[in-house]
Formats: structure tokens, C-alpha cells, sequence
């Protein structure tokens, strides 16, 4: 006869309560009383002009435009939100879409690591509601693009990948300047992993593939 975990299915209702509490923050709350930013009308119009008319200049607000960084990012949000409508609200559920993805991919790199499945998924939880994340969630910028491509970078490094590791951070960096905020994520990642006996000293020599 198979023994039943009394603490089991307490959890599982947790997380699941978990779940429900954070779906109706991110897809009820937020949307409904979010202070609008100016940086989302920005960034929406350089999308907009990017993929309709090819402009990398910014001929709204007069900024820096799509010189520098950012094209990825335009070009991605541009092909999508063709498809419905250049909005703000799309371009918000787009990025949820994206956060979403990064904590799944999160929570197979914490898994991947050695957690225990429900240590992953509390863990992802509790990454989920903190408020950068959030912030993350529900803004028309780069910055949901950049988090997935962060943990997308992680997961392949886990998954000892470095060469495409390496060349997913060469994309993402021409995303925005901060991307380089990468680099620290996937040296602990790496030194957690030799810490645990995962990896040996030789394996970290693939960091150098990666730079």
C-alpha cells in the first residue's frame, strides 16, 4: 500500500493558492492602477516607426533612438504586435508573456541545479512576486526581453552550453548597456556548480568560451 505524505497535498494547494494570488496581481491588479510611464509611450513609438517605415530615429520624443541599442528588441516587438494592435495593453501582455517564460526557464535551471522540485517552485514564486519582477511585467520596455535572454543565458549554461550561452549574451547586449549585468549571474551560477562537484576546475575554463 502506498504510503500518502500528509505535508503533500497541503503544499501543493499553497502553491497553487500561490499561482492564483499572483495571476490575479499580474493580469488584474497591475494593469487596472499602474502609473503610466513615459518611457513606455517611447519606446512603443520606436517600435512602431521601426517596423512600419525601417526609422531608427525618434521622431516623437526626440531621444537616441535605434542606433546604439535596441533594435532586437524593435524588431521582435514590432513582428508581434502587428499582429493586434501598436497599444500599450499589448505591448504589456506581450511582456508577461516573456516574464512568464523566464521564470519557467528559472525554475528548470533551479531543478537542473539539484532543488527539489517544490524548493524550484517556491523559489520561482517568490521570484515572481517581488517587485522588480513585477515592474518587469508590466512595461512596453526592453526590460522583460532582457530578463528572459538573462535566464535563457543561465539555463544554457546549466546545461553546459557555453558557446550558445556566450553568443545569446553578445545578442542580448546589443539590446541595452546594462545586459552586461549578465556576466555575475552565470560566474555565481558557475561557482555554485563547482562548489557541489558538479563541474570540475577544468570545465570552469569554459568562461573563457563564453567571454
Amino acid at each position: 500500500m502506498t504510503k500518502v505524505n500528509p505535508l503533500a497535498m497541503p503544499a501543493k494547494y499553497f502553491i497553487v493558492f500561490c499561482i492564483l494570488c499572483l495571476a490575479t496581481i499580474y493580469f488584474l491588479l497591475v494593469p487596472r492602477y499602474i502609473i503610466f510611464n513615459i518611457d513606455d509611450a517611447w519606446t512603443t513609438s520606436l517600435v512602431y516607426h521601426y517596423h512600419q517605415y525601417n526609422e531608427l530615429t525618434d521622431v516623437i520624443f526626440e531621444g537616441p533612438g535605434l542606433f546604439q541599442f535596441g533594435r532586437v528588441h524593435a524588431y521582435l516587438y514590432g513582428n508581434v504586435l502587428s499582429l493586434f494592435d501598436y497599444s500599450w495593453e499589448s505591448s504589456i501582455y506581450l511582456s508577461m508573456l516573456l516574464v512568464i517564460c523566464a521564470l519557467i526557464m528559472a525554475y528548470v535551471a533551479l531543478v537542473k541545479l539539484g532543488f527539489s522540485k517544490q524548493v524550484a517552485m517556491i523559489s520561482t514564486i517568490i521570484l515572481s512576486a517581488m517587485e522588480p519582477v513585477v515592474a518587469v511585467a508590466h512595461t512596453a520596455r526592453s526590460d522583460a526581453l532582457n530578463l528572459l535572454l538573462v535566464t535563457l543565458i543561465i539555463l544554457l549554461w546549466v546545461f553546459k552550453k557555453p558557446l550558445l550561452s556566450g553568443l545569446l549574451f553578445g545578442l542580448g547586449a546589443t539590446i541595452y548597456p546594462m545586459f552586461v549585468m549578465a556576466i555575475p549571474y552565470v560566474i555565481s551560477v558557475a561557482i555554485y556548480q563547482y562548489l557541489i562537484k558538479e563541474i570540475t576546475y577544468t570545465d570552469l575554463k569554459s568562461l573563457y568560451c563564453f567571454s
